[in-house]
């Protein structure tokens, strides 16, 4: 067995098909944001574990700043508070036209 963060490196580097919504395209609803959002702060926390070990989402607040339209999606999650049993991780979904989370 391996762990999550094995798993996310395999993805990575080609071993394993990345999710289906990697490769989507066109217009998104908000809703999918939610979903990428949940997905990368998933992997955030994913990466901290340990094999064999699992998770999985308590709440999820999502605040949308301004439409994307076009362009390429990229997630930025991180882990801002860990514990034993709960974290708090955030994540920014930027476009091409931003060089960094806000």
């Amino acid at each position: 067995m391996s762990t999550m963060l094995d798993r996310i490196r395999r993805v990575q580097q080609r071993e394993l098909p990345p999710p289906p919504i990697a490769t989507l395209m066109g217009t998104l609803h908000g809703g999918v944001l939610c979903d990428i959002a949940d997905a990368a702060t998933g992997l955030a926390w994913a990466a901290t574990l340990s094999e064999g070990e699992t998770f999985t989402t308590l709440k999820l607040k999502v605040n949308f700043l301004k439409p994307v339209r076009t362009g390429q999606l990229t997630a930025i999650a991180r882990v801002v508070k860990g514990g034993h049993r709960i974290g708090l991780m955030e994540c920014d979904i930027i476009d091409a036209t931003h060089s960094g989370a806000s």
